[in-house]
């Protein structure tokens, strides 16, 4: 002893025991899947990457910056005033190009780190066939990631027909649209671990007539896991104007003045006119960006996970950034949307006039499902699915059965008691919270030699609804 420790006293030697914890694993974790600037960065690829990012300020550094509007001429009056008004850039065939736009408004609205994922350049996006083969090999890179929880695709929505009145190439973009959005609900049940937030597509047209397309067409095995959201957006975004390629010309009077670019009217040389360009400039940013509510979403689920609990309900929370709504839903419609006997829900966001717009509904798109019907029970069984999917991972192998048993039992129920005291599960004790099981059931591999294959079932008694929910891995 004394050869050990050098001196009398007592010790106390830790033994390590090979049992591990299951852990929870991050839920607000984004991905964003659109169009950027930039395709390249320091000689390496962007196309199909999935890029994590933690700020506005990344996402520039790495993407590049929105598109920027110009190419036109705004004339004024004498008093500085523009005479024919200055035409909505929501309009123009640029304005398809949202995600940078889509990330001020997550960032805005709570959120945090996220990934990025370059569908391509603002070049590159033509008809809409070439726009769902972006976003088709941008979700393959994807299926090949871990670490998204969430799903957002700010630029599939917003492509137009050129003729806006061509019937036939509507239902055409709508049924390509409709295919990519099926590709990433499959996807999301595949891996298990992660939540699509879907958009209507903006095309124009009648409202029902919006809601009844994406109703027909979003149909899916898979809609537990995804939601969507209604109206669109009209943020307090300004855009980025391309003020080299803005031209300025004033009347004044019997002649017309000399035209200058609205970059020279705030210069300094000799063409600069300050008021007149802050004139000119409050004209312009009249006009906001209007944008799908999926990215504000996003940024909604990261909050309330970060401060209450992937289990509460991202409902009944103030939309931050928003001069209006593109449609004013009221209580009937709103209660039509998320209740309809197609049994797809649609999320309304509503405004309230001592409450400001809100996000006024918590289901899935699966709005018939009793089991998956709200998109908090949804996405926290995402997270205790993977949790201890990871905690099974690195078990390893077990020879002993009966041992390897009592440690997964153990550990799972751990961990659920501590998601049971946050408040996660519903019952008076641990045992009305959940359950878990695990046996050993015999599996033949390929080779014909029968192995012993550990089997986990767990059952959750979730905050919304009250029956238990089971989940086998």
């Amino acid at each position: 002893m004394s050869e050990l420790y050098g001196q009398p006293g007592v010790f106390v030697d830790e033994i390590p025991v090979p049992f591990q914890q299951v852990h929870a694993v991050e839920t607000a974790v984004p991905v964003f899947i659109g169009y950027t600037e930039r395709i390249f960065h320091f000689g390496q690829s962007l196309l199909n990457r999935v890029v994590e990012i933690r700020s506005l300020a990344e996402f520039a550094m790495i993407f590049g910056q929105p598109p920027a509007i110009g190419n036109f001429e705004i004339h004024l009056d004498a008093d500085g005033n523009p005479i024919d008004g200055i035409a909505d850039p929501n309009k123009d065939t640029l304005a398809r190009f949202r995600l940078a736009y889509a990330l001020k408004h997550y960032f805005l609205n709570g959120g945090g780190r996220c990934y990025v994922v370059s569908a391509g350049s603002f070049d590159g996006a033509g008809v809409m066939s070439e726009v769902a083969a972006d976003h088709l090999g941008a979700l393959s890179a994807l299926a090949r990631t871990e670490g998204p929880t969430l799903m957002v695709m700010p630029d599939l929505s917003g492509i137009r027909p050129a003729v806006p009145g061509d019937l036939s190439l509507i239902r055409s973009i709508q049924a390509r649209y409709y295919d990519v959005l099926r590709v990433a609900l499959d996807q999301c049940a595949e891996t298990g671990d992660r939540f699509l937030i879907a958009d209507p597509w903006d095309g124009g047209g009648p409202v029902e007539d919006c809601l009844s397309a994406f109703r027909d067409g979003i149909s899916s095995p898979s809609l537990e896991y995804g939601a969507a959201y209604f109206p669109s957006i009209h943020t307090t975004l300004p855009w980025r104007w391309d003020e080299q390629s803005i031209l300025v010309m004033q009347d004044m009077g019997r002649r017309a003045g000399r035209a200058h670019t609205l970059a020279d009217l705030k210069g300094r040389g000799r063409n600069a006119r300050p008021e007149l360009y802050r004139k000119v400039r409050a004209a312009l940013d009249r006009h906001s960006v209007t944008l799908p509510p999926s990215a504000a979403m996003a940024g909604i689920y990261c909050a309330v996970d970060r401060s209450r609990g992937v289990w509460e309900t991202p409902a009944n929370i103030a939309l931050a950034g928003v001069r209006s709504l593109a449609v004013e839903v009221d209580s009937r419609m709103g209660q039509g949307m998320t209740v309809h006997s197609s049994g797809t829900a649609i999320n309304p966001l509503r405004y309230f006039t001592d409450k400001g717009n809100r996000v006024w509904g918590a289901r899935t798109l699966a709005g018939d499902s009793n089991e998956w019907r709200y998109i908090n029970v949804r996405r926290y069984c995402n997270m205790v699915r993977v949790a201890v999917r990871r905690f099974l991972r690195g078990l390893g192998e077990i020879t002993d059965s009966r041992y390897a048993r009592h440690m997964v039992e153990s550990a799972i129920g751990e961990f659920l008691t501590a998601q049971w005291r946050a408040g996660a599960l519903q019952g008076t004790k641990p045992e009305d919270a959940f359950f878990s099981r695990c046996y050993i059931s015999e599996t033949a591999e390929d080779g014909g030699r029968i192995e012993p294959a550990l089997k986990v079932s767990i059952g959750l008694a979730t905050i919304r609804p009250a029956e238990f929910i089971i989940i086998n891995l």
